[in-house]
């Protein structure tokens, strides 16, 4: 690895040591904390060969004395085969892509005059680090999908004459960079589940991973190395063959792509549509969607392309297709029934069977039924009820001694009399 050049202060204090107080190099690397033994003798070499004296000529700053001490070399007429690297880039997306066999794809298209491998990488890296952070990181396609909420919108209400904040879901495709945006009024669970569900049916396809914040929707328990997913946002990936990996807390790196893809769509989507005055969510998502097509067609100037062009090259072909079924949101809650072998979801009782009294159950409710189970089986299912206080029983879930008096009532007691 190529060792880091010294400032050129500490050049000029070596020259000072060694020429004004006539120091060793030992005793001026001492002095100085210098690690590697040679420095000082480097920087005393270079300083004869530019024909360097002490004290410095007058008017003498860092500049022109790196500029002494390491003159620029002399541009070599190459005739070495030009480097594409947009295309490299590119081709370094593609699932298992290695510099190494993109060198060799190179160099077989130019047997005659191409770079070394160790040249091919040295100026495919100095031109990927004029990037900025998250182009430059590699991402393989159909990998990752980065999803983030940032920016925020108001719709007015016709009615009450109010505005109401509408949040902005941003989702960024890893190698590609091909971005979805919708706009919710809440970044609840139900929301972000909807949102999410939007996003692929976009895409038209799904990638291997989700990478959403810890926002507590998505990540009941944030934690650097284990985070606890949401069962509900868990199911959900798992319907469409995802995996959920939450990034890091406190570690913005992590989403960066998310991160740059919400300053993108603020800078160049919602700053167009701040002067426009919206009525509904749905005249505002129409608004936003014309504009990300537009976006997603727009050509990126280091790369060459647009992101819906690398879309089709990269992700499209890499990532898995729809289920047939769309996802159906379901929540989970923990219960535990009580001496009435009832459980209860959002204020209405659900029977159980009387032999789960006092064990820990899961409740799946989805907008039509109440399921229940036991660890991974399925207990019981329920039609859901919107009665508030109410309570459903199945007869098949009591004891014996109830069932003996099921749909007893006065009235009956006494024709029975």
């Amino acid at each position: 690895m190529a060792q880091k050049r010294l400032s050129m202060k500490k050049n000029m204090e070596i020259l000072r040591l060694r020429y004004e107080l006539s120091k060793s190099e030992r005793e001026i690397r001492t002095m100085l904390s210098l690690k590697s033994k040679t420095t000082v003798h480097r920087c005393l070499q270079r300083a004869e060969n530019a024909g360097i004296s002490w004290p410095l000529p007058e008017g003498t700053t860092e500049d022109s004395l790196e500029q002494m001490l390491f003159p620029a070399q002399p541009a070599s007429n190459s005739d070495k085969a030009p480097l594409d690297f947009p295309y490299i880039h590119e081709r370094l997306q593609h699932k298992d892509a290695t510099k190494m066999y993109v060198w060799e794809l190179y160099s077989e298209a130019n047997p005659e005059n191409h770079y070394k491998y160790t040249q091919f990488c040295e100026l495919y890296n100095r031109w990927s680090g004029r990037l900025n952070y998250s182009m430059r990181q590699t991402y393989k396609a159909g990998e990752k999908v980065f999803v983030d909420f940032g920016g925020e919108m108001s719709v007015l209400n016709k009615d009450t004459g109010e505005f109401q904040k509408a949040h902005i879901f941003v989702a960024v495709l890893g190698a590609s960079k091909y971005t979805y945006v919708e706009a919710v009024f809440s970044q609840d669970l139900p929301s972000r589940i909807k949102v999410n569900r939007h996003m692929l049916e976009y895409f038209g396809c799904v990638p291997e991973i989700i990478v959403p914040d810890n926002l507590k929707a998505a990540v009941e328990k944030a934690c650097r190395y284990e985070p606890v997913v949401n069962r509900t946002y868990l199911e959900f990936a798992s319907h469409y063959s995802a995996y959920v990996a939450p990034t890091r807390p406190y570690e913005p790196k992590d989403k960066a792509l998310a991160e740059n893809g919400v300053k993108l769509v603020k800078r160049w989507i919602l700053i167009r549509l701040r002067d426009r005055i919206f009525f509904s969510l749905d005249e505002l998502n129409t608004a936003i969607r014309e504009l990300l097509e537009k976006f997603n067609a727009k050509l990126m100037k280091k790369i060459g392309k647009s992101r819906k062009e690398l879309f089709e090259s990269l992700d499209k072909p890499a990532m898995n297709p729809l289920p047939e079924i769309p996802f159906e949101y379901a929540e989970w809650k923990i219960v535990k029934p009580g001496p009435d072998y009832h459980v209860s979801f959002e204020k209405h009782l659900y029977s159980v069977p009387c032999t789960l009294k006092g064990r820990h159950l899961e409740i799946r409710a989805t907008d039509t039924l109440i399921e229940v189970y036991l660890k991974d089986r399925h207990v019981c299912s329920h039609k859901r009820s919107r009665k508030e206080h109410g309570c459903t029983t199945l007869i098949e879930h009591m004891p014996e001694n109830h069932k003996a008096v099921a749909g007893v009532t006065p009235e009956s007691l006494i024709r029975q009399a």
